[in-house]
Parts: C-alpha cells; structure tokens; sequence
C-alpha cells in the first residue's frame, strides 16, 4: 500500500473539505479576499463550466493553514495499520478508536499535507508511512 502524497489542496478540496462557515470567513478576510472570494461566489458556475484552472489552481498552505486554524476537527491515527480517520463520534469504530491519541486538523495539515484532509472525507481513511 502506499502512503499519500504529501501534497498542497486545489481550490475545489478546500471548498469540499472544511466547513463552510470557516471557509467563507477566511476567503473573505482581507489576506485572502482579492485571489478567492469571488471564485467561492461563483463556485457553482466554476463546477457547472468545468473551468478546470481555476478549481485546480493549488491553493498556498497559509491559506489552508489559516482554515484549519479555526476548526475544531480531529483525527485518529491506527498505529498498527498507519490508518488516519476522522474521529467521529458514534461512527463505525468509533469505541475502538476512543483511547487512541487525536490529532488535530492543524496537525495533520503539517504533518501529512492539507490534500489528505480531502482524501479522508472522501474515502474515510487514508494510510500514512
């Protein structure tokens, strides 16, 4: 099995990762405004068009720094499968997983790249070395 990519996310997972309140806060403040704010308005249409450089555009880390910053989502990491899961309560394995260390979404941002964030809300899980 191989490990994901250390990698930045793409306009399009950042808008699919994080939580929307926290996405149009920081795309809207004055650091972030000018490059992104009217690509979050015009999503839909960026989407419906497939107007692949923007949504594909990699987006800088302080930007998906700053995002998770402000949120309060962690994760759990299965040392014996290096497995890295949201830790959601009263999900499937979740009572296996409550003695397990968390992370929090800062530091798996730093740890493994913000992509895998994406990679875990798509697939559930996603194996790291």
């Amino acid at each position: 099995m191989t490990a994901f990519p250390n990698r930045q996310m793409k306009f399009w997972e950042v808008i699919s990762s994080f939580e929307t309140e926290i996405v149009r806060s920081v795309l809207g403040s004055p650091n972030w405004r000018d490059g992104y704010w009217q690509h979050l308005l015009n999503f839909d249409v960026l989407v419906d068009s497939q107007c692949r450089d923007m949504l594909d555009q990699l987006v800088p880390l302080e930007l998906t720094r700053e995002i998770c910053q402000r949120s309060s989502r962690k994760f759990v990491l299965w040392p014996c499968a290096s497995n890295l899961r949201e830790d959601l309560p009263h999900s499937y394995g979740y009572k296996e997983q409550a003695n397990l260390p968390k992370l929090t979404i800062l530091e798996v941002h730093d740890r493994y790249g913000p992509a895998i964030i994406q990679e875990i809300r798509e697939y559930g899980s996603a194996y790291v070395a």
